[in-house]
Parts: structure tokens; sequence; C-alpha cells
């Protein structure tokens, strides 16, 4: 009998989503909606763009769209760690917020690995630094770069093509 031999992917599947939004969710102070766990996972992978530490991430150009392409990713992540009563869900008025249980931290007890505790550094960074600000401002505040880094894509076009 021969083996089935499945293929696994793991970068940037719903697992590896799922996990870095349960370090998210676990570090933030009461809970968070999907919004701003997109950010929040942007701002962790490319720290550096934002003056923090090292990027976990390549610096790639039109790396921006990763806000937009990732949304559905990590709603695939989140309803991962739902269904593992990993996480509680909230439905308010104003939209659906996720918090930790007392199941978050005790799975997380059991992750580990060099990415993890690098990732977990960024998060910390991450709230350090951008927790403080509303949704308002967290939005103007990614709308203003997004265009920095649409620039930064085109002129890093332009430098390809005259070689």
């Amino acid at each position: 009998m021969g083996l089935n031999k499945r293929k696994i992917e793991l970068f940037n599947s719903d697992v590896e989503v799922g996990m870095r939004a349960l370090l998210i969710i676990n570090n933030v102070k009461g809970s968070i909606d999907l919004d701003r766990l997109l950010v929040y996972d942007y701002l962790c992978l490319h720290t550096y763009d934002f003056g923090g530490p090292e990027s976990l991430h390549p610096a790639i150009p039109n790396r921006n769209v990763e806000l937009v392409i990732k949304s559905e990713r990590i709603s695939k992540g989140l309803r991962l760690l739902i269904t593992k009563e990993l996480i509680n869900v909230r439905l308010l008025k104003k939209g659906i917020y996720y918090s930790k249980n007392k199941l978050t931290n005790s799975f997380l007890n059991y992750v580990k690995s060099s990415y993890r505790y690098d990732y977990e550094i960024r998060v910390k960074w991450v709230l350090d630094n951008f927790s403080s600000l509303s949704d308002n401002k967290l939005k103007l505040f990614v709308e203003e770069n997004m265009g920095k880094w649409v620039n930064e894509f085109s002129t890093e076009t332009e430098a390809f093509n005259e070689l």
C-alpha cells in the first residue's frame, strides 16, 4: 500500500494566520474587531516600516495589497479559532468583536517556535504604539501610508525599468 501524501501548506494558511490573530487577541486589552485585527497583523509583519524592530516578512514592493487580500484569510483563521473554542465572539451594534477566553493562553503555552516569540514581540510593540489610536485615527494612518507605499512601489518599478 502506498502512502497518501498530501501537500500541507503552512505559509499564510488559515492555521498560520489564525495563530497570528490568536497572539494579537491574547495580548490586546478587551476585544478587537476584524478591521483593527487586520491592520495590527500587517503592522506586526512590517514593523520596520513604522520605526519598529526588524520586520518578520520581507519588504517586497506593493506589500500594501496584503491589507486588501488578507481579510478573507484572517476571517477563515478566526472561524478556525472559534470552532476550537479558543476565542470568544461578541456581536455588538458596532460590529463583531473577538476576545480571549480561558483556553487562549493555555493553548498558546503549547506553541513553541521562534516565529511565535518573534511575532509576539512585534505584537507588543504594535500595541504599545498603536492601541491608543481611535478607529478613525488608525484608519487615517493606514490611508496616509497606503499612498506612501504605492509611491514607493512606483519609484522601485521605475528604477527597475531603467536597468
